[in-house]
């Protein structure tokens, strides 16, 4: 099918997005089958207002980019999509470029699809990880442990603590508001009063996803999965990104016999951040970190 673009190219600019472009970039989102989180986009959002990339033709929005600053010099690059008819114009050049010089010198992580790895290399990028996506149909409803507590029993510096130990920069703005978006829910294990372990569940455009999930042991995620397991609504799929490196993440998904459905590549930018990937059970967001 051929289009036609009733505009000039060298009438598109990029321009900083604004609040009433979001409801556009999750639309965008869903089309391309990523299956966001019902309200991700607002928590993403809130992160870094100036963060966000897009192209308009006239009033309608034809692509999108995001390059969202977090604090200690790293940011991350996500949402990178141009509707089909506008592609190969360079559009998505420009919004690449703009993503990147805001992001200047910073550690800039992103998570790539497989197919796209080579191109990401020519950027500058270098690979550090496979994540690998899975998914269960939600039949498991289990008891899990009295250590298990709702995050928003807990203090939350206590939990801003234990997360940042496993994200490459703070990420305070961000986790405030991750911890309390509609229909998700997130869970802490606790021993001897310390965070041990922490998850979020959420509701996406399809079923459930989970992340993050942090553990300091594998029996503490196991029982953060059951109580996730028992928040999502039943027969309904939930999906999980894990670091393929962490094997025994690997030994979970596969004692629940949850499915691989896909896998993306963790690459990064002016240096490798160095994080406890064998405590890393579960990646929050791709778009994201």
């Amino acid at each position: 099918m051929k289009y036609r673009i009733h505009m000039e190219l060298t009438q598109f600019k990029v321009e900083r997005l604004k609040r009433k472009d979001l409801k556009q970039v999750y639309e965008f989102i869903k089309e391309e089958g990523w299956n966001p989180g019902s309200h991700d986009i607002k928590a993403f959002f809130k992160t870094d207002k100036k963060g966000f990339f897009g192209i308009h033709n006239a009033n309608e929005l034809i692509g999108c980019f995001s390059a969202v600053k977090y604090k200690d010099d790293f940011g991350f690059l996500g949402c990178f999509i141009v509707k089909e008819e506008y592609r190969k114009k360079g559009l998505g050049k420009s919004l690449w470029k703009h993503g990147l010089e805001y992001l200047g010198n910073d550690i800039v992580g992103l998570d790539g699809v497989v197919q796209r790895e080579k191109n990401y290399q020519e950027n500058g990028f270098n690979s550090a990880y496979t994540n690998v996506r899975y998914v269960i149909n939600n039949t498991f409803k289990s008891d899990y442990s009295k250590k298990v507590k709702k995050a928003s029993k807990v203090p939350f510096g206590r939990l801003y603590s234990y997360d940042s130990k496993f994200f490459p920069s703070r990420r305070k703005r961000f986790l405030k508001e991750w911890i309390s978006l509609k229909d998700s829910k997130s869970f802490v294990f606790l021993e001897d009063f310390k965070v041990k372990g922490f998850i979020t569940i959420r509701k996406c455009n399809n079923g459930y996803k989970i992340g993050p999930l942090f553990s300091e042991k594998l029996g503490y995620a196991e029982e953060l999965l059951k109580a996730a397991f028992s928040y999502a609504d039943d027969y309904t799929d939930i999906f999980i990104d894990i670091p393929e490196p962490n094997l025994e993440s690997k030994s979970l998904v596969e004692k629940y016999n949850m499915k691989e459905v896909s896998r993306t590549i963790r690459m990064y930018k002016n240096g490798i951040p160095d994080l406890p990937i064998d405590k890393i059970y579960g990646v929050t967001t791709l778009e994201l970190g």
